[in-house]
C-alpha cells in the first residue's frame, strides 16, 4: 500500500512534457507567455489568461500554490545556470600562469613578426622581474656630511 502510495507521489510530483518544456523556454530566456505559448500551441486562452497562467506556473501561486512542482523546477534550473555562469565569469580572467604561457606562445611563434615576439619578450621579462628601472638596496649605510662651506 505504501509502495503504491510513493509511486502515485513521485507521478504527481513530475512535470508534463509541456511543462518541462514551458520551464526549458523560460530559463532559455523567454517571456513567461512566449514560454507557455510555445509549450501549450493548442490553448484558446486569451493573452491577459495566458499571461497570469504562466506567472502563476513559475511563482507558484494561484491554483499552482498547493503543487508548485513548475516553480520548484525553475528553481532548480536556474541555480544550475547561476552556477554555470559563475563558472565561466571565472574563466574568462586569466590567470598569471595563462599570461605568461600566451606570452610565451607568442615569443616562439615563427609564424608572428619579428616586433611581436620583442614585444611578448619583453613583457614576459618584465612579468618575471628580469629588467629591473630602480637598483634596491638593503642594508645600512653610515651617514656622511661634507661641508664645503
Amino acid at each position: 500500500m505504501a509502495e503504491v502510495k510513493r509511486k502515485q507521489k513521485k507521478k504527481k510530483d513530475k512535470l508534463t512534457p509541456q511543462q518541462e518544456n514551458f520551464v526549458q523556454n523560460v530559463i532559455n530566456g523567454l517571456p513567461y507567455a512566449k514560454a507557455y505559448k510555445l509549450a501549450y500551441p493548442n490553448t484558446k486562452m486569451s493573452e491577459e489568461a495566458v499571461c497570469v497562467e504562466s506567472s502563476n506556473m513559475i511563482n507558484g501561486t494561484g491554483k499552482y500554490k498547493n503543487n508548485p512542482k513548475v516553480s520548484l523546477r525553475f528553481l532548480e534550473l536556474n541555480k544550475k545556470a547561476e552556477k554555470m555562469a559563475e563558472k565561466a565569469d571565472k574563466k574568462k580572467i586569466a590567470t598569471a600562469a595563462e599570461i605568461l604561457e600566451f606570452l610565451t606562445y607568442a615569443m616562439n611563434d615563427e609564424n608572428a613578426e619579428y616586433k611581436d615576439r620583442i614585444r611578448a619578450a619583453e613583457l614576459s621579462g618584465k612579468r618575471l622581474g628580469i629588467f629591473k628601472d630602480q637598483i634596491e638596496m638593503s642594508g645600512q649605510a653610515p651617514l656622511v656630511i661634507i661641508d664645503d662651506a
